[in-house]
């Protein structure tokens, strides 16, 4: 391990207490390149062997499109609240430091999802998801109207607030919170879209392979905007007439594991830490 790129969000450690601790530990052993989540992360993960991500899953989430297409795998260090994305919490920064550095963790490949908006039959963008993509209204809350293939299949009609595709990896974010399944993160191979607030149609969430491109055309939106949001953070206006493609991504992110825990362990240890906070 020669070369570790640490990204930090100074709005989760405003005097870098946490970010210079894992410094410390690690100036003597390997070169360190130092960045904020605002930085230009691709610069910040050049040459990086490893990222030390410190922060919530939005600054995880900031950085794996980029750490993706360079090969650089993540090791998060959770400064939110949750935090799925994390391989760790803060309390244990130093264990899983000793970990990385005596190449004691395994390395897990997660689907990305890849959406391309096509305008007048030309690709007018094209983003990369590591939890979801989400078609929805732009402005003030209205009915969006969609018609979705699968494949060369029509799978329906989906009449409500907007659609969620997600990865196995974001089953448990946004999806979740529509009512969608929680999907084990080793499959690779699936992807499911959730209907938010369905008002007619199709009212339950739809797994698709992920080798299959999802194409949606929007339907008697009129003038109305709509947007796709990537990951949460990104948004990008789409038009009434625009049809968006959503398939399997070429990268794949890549995440450092130092616990040997299945997805339902930390969906267990996650339960029993939102309890605790909300005691």
């Amino acid at each position: 391990m020669k070369n570790i790129s640490i990204i930090t969000n100074k709005d989760k450690d405003k005097y870098l207490t946490y970010t210079n601790r894992i410094i410390n530990r690690l100036e003597s052993k390997c070169s360190i390149k130092l960045a904020t989540v605002s930085d230009d992360i691709a610069t910040a993960l050049e040459g990086a062997d490893t990222a030390i991500v410190l922060g919530g899953d939005g600054t995880i989430l900031a950085c794996a499109s980029q750490a993706a297409e360079l090969n650089v795998p993540i090791l998060g260090i959770n400064l939110g609240n949750l935090g799925f994305l994390a391989e760790v919490e803060k309390s244990e920064a130093d264990y899983a430091i000793d970990k990385l550095l005596a190449g004691e963790y395994r390395v897990e490949h997660r689907l990305m999802l890849e959406a391309s908006v096509i305008r007048n039959g030309s690709v007018v963008k094209t983003q990369t998801a590591l939890n979801d993509f989400v078609i929805s209204c732009s402005s003030v809350r209205r009915i969006i109207a969609t018609d979705v293939y699968v494949g060369d299949s029509f799978a329906g009609h989906y009449d409500g607030d907007g659609l969620i595709f997600a990865t196995p990896t974001g089953s448990t974010g946004y999806n979740l919170s529509a009512g969608g399944p929680i999907i084990d993160t080793v499959l690779n191979d699936v992807a499911v879209i959730t209907p938010i607030c369905p008002h007619t149609g199709f009212s339950t969430s739809l797994v698709v392979p992920a080798d299959k491109t999802v194409r949606v055309c929007l339907r008697d939106n009129f003038s109305r905007k709509s947007m796709l949001t990537t990951d949460g953070q990104q948004g990008f206006e789409i038009d009434s007439e625009d049809v968006i493609e959503i398939k399997a991504g070429d990268k794949r992110t890549s995440l450092i594991k130092v616990h040997d825990r299945s997805l339902y362990e930390v969906l267990s240890l996650k339960n029993i830490t939102k309890e605790k906070r909300n005691d």
